[in-house]
């Protein structure tokens, strides 16, 4: 049966999280006005030191730990017009760590999913796990979902390192039928993504 696998693109985004906000305003603000006073400079001095080498640290390796995440969905998927569906996405651990991920889905206005995004926890020693996306389509006819993002915190927690993914075949279409007696014998179907 063919797969949707979302393929890596080239870029991994960093963005400052609360914690390293945090810690700019209760460590490096504090060291920074110590450092006015005679006798505190080396201290201040080093402290400022030490926590932007390791926000420095921490930037650099944040980006490797999403390269061993993959993730895939099935390439049939049947939806109804303002009937809940479930997109079922299966997401790769080659280290088989447990992992904990935010994961989004860029669906389009047509297909009302209750989440944009969702959080879960890979479980430690499974390579693969599923997660189940829920939507609804309002509108009858063929429309794409053309990204996956996936988010993990860094190893000190100071970066969120996220990759945005694309689907990796040719066709990213939903076909949404409306239900009847007639189009149930159609199925509607979800295409294989690029």
């Amino acid at each position: 049966m063919p797969v949707w696998i979302f393929k890596r693109m080239n870029s991994t985004k960093l963005v400052p999280s609360f914690r390293l906000l945090l810690l700019v305003g209760a460590v490096i603000v504090p060291a920074a006005l110590t450092a006015v006073v005679p006798g505190w400079q080396v201290l201040s001095y080093a402290l400022i030191a030490a926590v932007g080498l390791a926000a420095i640290v921490d930037a650099i390796l944040a980006p490797r730990r999403l390269r061993h995440i993959t993730v895939r969905a099935d390439a049939i998927v049947r939806m109804w017009k303002d009937r809940e569906t479930t997109i079922d996405l299966i997401i790769r651990n080659e280290g088989r760590k447990e992992i904990a991920l935010r994961i989004g889905l860029l669906f389009p206005v047509e297909i009302a999913a209750p989440q944009d995004e969702q959080r879960t926890v890979l479980p430690a020693g499974a390579e693969f796990s599923r997660v189940q996306w829920e939507c609804t389509p309002r509108k009858r006819g063929q429309y794409f979902v053309t990204q996956c993002a996936i988010e993990r915190p860094s190893a000190l927690g100071l970066w969120l390192s996220e990759k945005r993914c694309r689907c990796s075949s040719r066709f990213a279409s939903i076909q949404i039928w409306r239900w009847n007696v007639r189009s149930h014998l159609r199925f509607s179907s979800v295409g294989v993504w690029e």
